[in-house]
């Protein structure tokens, strides 16, 4: 070993595994700040890396093979010993290092020296009481609001596993700027469609109705962290401000609390007045262990699918089992509890206790947290007390009115208890302030189909489509033959097979032939017979109303109301009489909770009290 030792100290390896390590590092340094003042795509810095790191080995080879010799580079073996000069080599290599050592020294000084100061916190005008409502009536029109989108920021680690904090650290930054007045902040579902997509920056804003764009990436290595971020005017395309931080990790919330604030003081003149009246916010824990657990289960969560959400529950528990005083992982880990029975198709009971329990201790640390309000208000919707649930809503929808997602869930609710033009006002905000939402658009459509307007349903459905949202085409079946355009059906789903499946052409053909043909219906009901109660394709109820079967629709509809509640919007379909007139239809509602609601808050359109019951049409 001490043999090798020599020999590599004598062929000058070890000389040009340093001056490399020194001359790779300068390198990045300079393409970290240049390449983005020269507007070069983040991936161009990924490049160089990689070509550094292919380049490593050859430089090794190359000084244990060859030689420089005053003749040329000559193989090492081919020279004599006593001739070789590899002993000035390396002294010219310690000169060389020595020399790019002094020049990174100089370049990171410089680069501190003239990097924009850091501005003073200026104070943000941020709703934090009584906030007002989105769908009253603003001092300015939506149109007209100063608007920036918060795009992913690029995990630029070397572990692709560190995904999940550049991602949280763009939507905690989004989760901020949505509290300023006067500036609209499209929601992260629409933010974060475009993640991975080859699409200009013009075209994004143009798809999310927004004048600015902020961009950026995150280097986490180790207990260090580098945020780059850059605002962009996308009328004019320039930079309207740009900053790099290098920090500890535990300086994490002050970086996003400076982006925030240097975000609005950039556009202080666009927002028509001065930032005036608070924080961005105080710091969500100490524990940074905590913290990266709440942003990967939080990850986790928003991927859905019940392993996700299984996973992201239990990085939730360690958050705040590590700080109990965490409120926005409480608040988490009671939205991930409420959600995880809709796919894992369990009945509801402990998990809905556990995120009761979850979101009531997210709102003792802070009352101001929407999602642990929304958490709250289903747990008791799902308790039967919807009169309690819609009142918890509204306080919800006054706590954070810009929260696309809340908005959803609330028109969700609103639309099971038959409310559907209040139900349409929400799903129209969760599309305004989420525009690229596949789900909020797919619900705004079922809303205007159950209102009877079919043009608009048919228009958002395809735009749901557009975006991802799959199941939207059975829907878009049921409004075809709704509207009587029964020739239409089957050529839709033939000329989109990367909608349908197998097992769904194959159901929808035996019920077309038994919808035609009353002989054909046994078969197709001894096929039904086989499926579980939820078939692969959808819940086994519709085929069931399909074929005029309501008695065994509205018994499959009790066992999915167990873990999934969206099932009673399928009540306010005006085509679906017979099941809103069935004699078990008021005894399945007054269980549910809604005749107590409707008492209280005023039946829907389609009912009306009748003696110590009601009917519907």
């Amino acid at each position: 070993m001490a043999s090798l030792y020599e020999e590599l100290k004598r062929r000058n390896v070890i000389r040009v595994v340093v001056l490399y390590i020194v001359v790779g590092w300068l390198l990045m340094q300079v393409a970290d700040v240049l390449f983005p003042a020269m507007e070069l795509p983040n991936w161009t810095i990924r490049l160089v890396f990689a070509m550094l790191a292919i380049g490593f080995p050859a430089a090794i080879i190359f000084s244990w093979a060859f030689e420089i010799t005053p003749e040329g580079v000559k193989r090492e073996k081919d020279i004599d010993r006593s001739k070789s000069v590899a002993r000035f080599t390396g002294r010219k290599l310690d000169y060389i290092t020595i020399g790019v050592v002094v020049a990174a020294v100089g370049f990171a000084v410089v680069d501190r020296m003239t990097r924009s100061p850091e501005m003073p916190a200026p104070e943000i005008a941020v709703v934090t009481e009584a906030p007002e409502p989105v769908e009253t009536a603003p001092d300015r029109p939506e149109s007209s609001k100063t608007s920036v989108a918060v795009l992913p920021f690029v995990n630029m680690s070397n572990d692709p596993d560190n995904e999940f904090f550049s991602d949280g650290i763009s939507e905690e930054l989004l989760n901020v700027l949505v509290k300023v007045q006067g500036l609209r902040v499209p929601s992260r579902t629409s933010s974060f469609a475009f993640k991975g997509k080859d699409v200009s920056i013009s075209d994004i804003a143009r798809e999310l109705g927004v004048d600015h764009i902020l961009e950026g990436s995150v280097r986490k290595a180790g207990n260090t962290v580098r945020v780059t971020a850059q605002l962009i005017d996308v009328k004019t395309d320039t930079h309207l401000w740009s900053e790099t931080y290098d920090r500890e990790l535990e300086d994490i919330f002050a970086i996003q609390d400076e982006i925030a604030q240097n975000i609005v003081s950039a556009l202080e003149a666009t927002l028509g007045t001065a930032p005036a009246g608070l924080t961005v916010g105080r710091q969500p824990t100490e524990n940074l262990e905590a913290y990266q657990l709440y942003l990967q289960g939080r990850h986790l969560w928003l991927q859905r699918g019940i392993e996700n959400i299984s996973e992201g529950i239990r990085l939730l528990e360690q958050a705040v089992e590590l700080d109990p005083e965490f409120a926005q992982a409480w608040a988490a880990l009671g939205a991930a509890r409420i959600t995880l029975p809709y796919y894992a198709l369990t009945p509801r009971a402990e998990n809905d206790r556990l995120a009761g329990q979850a979101a009531r201790r997210a709102l003792e640390l802070d009352e101001t947290l929407g999602e642990a309000w929304a958490t709250v208000a289903s747990e008791g919707a799902w308790k039967g007390d919807w009169v309690g649930s819609l009142e918890l809503w509204r306080k919800a929808a006054e706590i954070a009115p810009n929260d696309s997602t809340l908005r959803l869930w609330y028109g969700i609710h609103l639309m099971d208890a038959g409310y559907l033009e209040r139900a349409l006002s929400q799903f129209e905000l969760a599309v305004r302030l989420d525009p690229v939402s596949a789900v909020n658009n797919d619900w705004l459509a079922r809303t205007y189909a159950a209102l009877g307007r079919y043009s608009e349903a048919e228009a958002g459905y395809e735009r749901a489509i557009s975006l991802g949202r799959r199941q939207a085409a059975g829907s878009v079946v049921e409004l075809l033959r709704a509207t009587g355009r029964e020739a239409e059906v089957r050529e839709f789903v033939y000329s989109r097979p990367d909608l349908f499946g197998e097992a769904y052409l194959t159901r929808f053909e035996l019920l077309s032939a038994a919808m035609s043909d009353s002989a054909m219906k046994p078969q197709a009901m001894e096929y039904l017979a086989e499926l579980p109660f939820v078939s692969p394709t959808a819940y086994k109820m519709d085929s069931y109303i399909q074929l005029g079967e309501y008695d065994l629709a509205l018994q499959n509809i009790r066992r999915i109301a167990e873990f999934d509640d969206t099932v009673f919007t399928l009540f306010w379909n005006p085509l679906l009489a017979h099941l809103r007139q069935h004699p078990d239809f008021p005894e399945l509602m007054r269980e549910a909770g809604f005749v107590e609601l409707w008492e209280k808050e005023g039946y829907p359109d389609m009912c009306r009290p009748v003696g110590d019951s009601f009917e519907c049409d």
